[in-house]
């Protein structure tokens, strides 16, 4: 850019469009190079919400909220204020606030110890198809925690890569859960009906008549 310091608005109107950089107003930045604190952030806001709502129940002074359109992200106008009340006990789940402190009762406790120890479901017939965006990889390597027998790190490139793009219905849960937490949102999938008469590999791979566990 020349004569950086010099006022001079029209350097940024078309044709010179100096310095122009796209994104450039956008919290974290965007495309291939955006802020590797992104997916940090997000985190930490995500644990500071859960460990408060966990702890307290919030509600407005007002419900009549009116968004403030004035700032570079819209808000709620000023002044808006919540009460909090802290929990008697740790929810576990979410609460809508009565008034009264928010608790767990003895039949969500019993369910959730009927969940844990519920059997696996049965395997479904669905066949996922891959497709990355490697464009806005950044190599936080999220899914290959999740996937491991579908994804991987490339070496050369730092960024995500499969073993296959179609893998074994077994692990659609996992390729799925993949998906899902990827800061990024690289990963993309499509569902295919599988025939009733297909098999994953270790169904396949037992004696005709011996029984699957799922």
């Amino acid at each position: 850019m020349g004569h950086p310091y010099t006022f001079d608005p029209d350097r940024f109107a078309e044709p010179r469009s100096e310095g122009k950089k796209d994104w450039a107003f956008i919290a974290f930045g965007g495309g291939r190079h955006k802020c590797l604190g992104n997916a940090f952030a997000l985190l930490q806001i995500k644990a500071i919400l859960g460990t408060l709502l966990r702890r307290y129940e919030f509600e407005l002074v007002d419900p009549k909220v009116k968004p403030d359109f004035h700032g570079l992200v819209i808000g709620p106008s000023e002044p808006c204020r919540l009460r909090y009340r802290k929990r008697a006990e740790l929810s576990v789940t979410p609460a809508v606030s009565t008034g009264e402190p928010a608790s767990v009762s003895e039949e969500a406790r019993q369910e959730a110890r009927e969940e844990a120890v519920a059997p696996a479901p049965k395997q479904e017939r669905v066949q996922l198809h891959i497709a990355l965006d490697l464009d806005v990889c950044q190599g936080h390597a999220v899914c290959v925690n999740e996937a491991p027998e579908v994804f991987y790190l490339d070496d050369e490139t730092g960024k995500v890569a499969v073993h296959t793009d179609r893998p074994d219905p077994k692990h659609n849960d996992a390729v799925r859960a993949a998906a899902d937490y990827c800061p990024q949102r690289t990963i993309q999938l499509e569902e295919e009906a599988l025939p009733q008469e297909a098999l994953s590999q270790d169904e396949a791979s037992l004696p005709s008549g011996c029984p699957v566990a799922h």
